[in-house]
């Protein structure tokens, strides 16, 4: 059985950070207040690392993929509570878009959330999968369209000739299969070594998704557009989604978000080199200008989770250094330029482990993080606030006939490996500004 939450130190820090970028009203200053709410590792054997956080959409309670099992978070109440999965485990989690249910993932396995008042709710395996080959999940996006409120399921496929593909697949609870790959939007080349650590992340009106691969198989600085019309991105010849690079300062790309107010169409992508930022361009589109916002702190740890804010306003990512055993948090604007970088040196406690996730809450400036050993921190922003405006080189989408995914498998493409879209590189500017206030405490392929 898995320790529960009780009995745990409580302690309060608040940490302020100067606002030094733009698109926060010109104001001075901006607070964040990191409160534990729990820190409490297994035992020898035990998966005790927070993998991923997903709020509700109506803003009740997060659900948190914990290895072993699930916390529940209640937003009103900041009650913590844990079910041990048995023989399952959860590495991800998302929520559909009515909150009715959420999809769990766990390397070659799926399961189903039914949301339940109080308590936890019915936990389904999903068996009716449509694949070929060996089949690893990662992480789940439900468009934001509310007329589309399609799953897809990221993951890497592998074929019996040792070749791999990242590949979505779709999620339909009324059809058989119920799981099946979709090639509307394209996959990848075929590659030797496996995708993994992908994350994925939805533009704010469910054009397409940026996708991110964090293992080194030639495909790991950049990201790939999964695009399911191919009305901004389309596909290649070849039928593969198209990619573009940031050689030589990602490193290991570990998260991807996008803004998500609407019109927004820029992308952060937090590697294990810097965080690094690039916008649409034109129609068919590129993401073909990259920069480093600065003041972006370096971040060198291969993991790590990066999130916006409900209204778009601010985005946060995460990670503990290597090189010592501060955690560092990064924060973003609106339209993506950084406002600061701080290592959270004031903590009163200081734990040498890895920050995996973070994730916002839907309707406020507060939301949770969470890493090794089952820690997890409630975080508050209170400051001045401003409703971003869309990507300034945001270009209409021309109309186009949806495609319609059919339910069936394909084989691998040979379609051998290249280097990707070549990209020119910016001059950097790297600073960060930060102040540490004492106060009381409690808190992604």
């Amino acid at each position: 059985m898995k320790r529960n939450n009780q009995g745990f130190s409580c302690y309060v820090v608040m940490v302020c950070l100067a606002v030094i970028g733009a698109g926060i009203d010109g104001s001075a200053t901006a607070s964040w207040t990191f409160t534990e709410i729990n820190w409490s590792p297994g035992g020898s054997g035990d998966d005790d690392s927070i993998y991923q956080i997903a709020w509700r959409p109506q803003g009740d309670y997060a659900l948190i993929a914990a290895g072993d099992g699930i916390f529940r978070y209640n937003h009103d109440t900041g009650t913590l509570e844990y079910l041990d999965l048995g023989s399952r485990n959860a590495r991800g989690v998302q929520w559909s878009q009515a909150g009715d249910y959420a999809l769990i993932t766990n390397i070659g396995q799926l399961y189903r959330y039914d949301h339940a008042a109080t308590g936890f709710g019915p936990i389904t395996t999903i068996t009716d999968i449509q694949a070929s080959g060996t089949v690893t999940f990662y992480e789940v996006v439900f468009s934001p369209d509310v007329g589309n409120p399609q799953a897809y399921i990221t993951a890497n496929r592998a074929g019996t000739s040792s070749s791999h593909q990242l590949t979505l697949f779709r999620y339909d609870p009324l059809g058989s299969p119920q799981v099946y790959a979709d090639y509307s939007g394209g996959t990848t080349y075929a590659m030797s070594s496996a995708f993994g650590g992908i994350s994925a992340a939805f533009q704010a009106d469910g054009d397409y998704i940026v996708l991110s691969n964090k293992v080194a198989n030639g495909y790991n600085e950049g990201i790939f557009v999964y695009d399911p019309d191919q009305s901004t991105f389309p596909k290649e010849a070849a039928g593969n989604m198209q990619w573009f690079s940031r050689t030589s300062y990602l490193g290991n790309a570990c998260a991807v978000t996008m803004g998500r107010a609407p019109g927004q169409r820029f992308v952060l992508v937090k590697g294990n080199g810097y965080t690094q930022r690039t916008t649409q361009a034109g129609v068919p589109a590129s993401f073909v200008n990259w920069d480093q916002p600065g003041p972006s702190p370096h971040m060198s740890l291969y993991s790590g989770d990066a999130d916006y804010s409900y209204d778009g306003m601010m985005g946060i990512v995460v990670e503990r250094d290597t090189s010592n055993p501060y955690h560092r948090i990064g924060t973003f604007d609106g339209v993506g330029d950084a406002v600061a970088g701080v290592d959270l040196i004031g903590l009163p406690i200081q734990r040498s482990i890895s920050l995996l996730a973070v994730a916002w809450h839907p309707s406020t400036h507060t939301g949770l993080i969470g890493g090794q050993d089952r820690w997890l921190i409630l975080f508050m922003y209170t400051g001045p606030t401003a409703t971003p405006s869309a990507t300034p080189t945001m270009t209409s989408t021309p109309t186009v006939p949806p495609i319609t995914p059919v339910a069936t498998d394909t084989p691998f493409p040979s379609v051998p490996a290249t280097s990707g879209t070549g990209i020119g590189l910016m001059a950097l500017i790297i600073g960060t500004a930060a102040a540490t206030l004492p106060a009381r405490r409690h808190h992604r392929s």
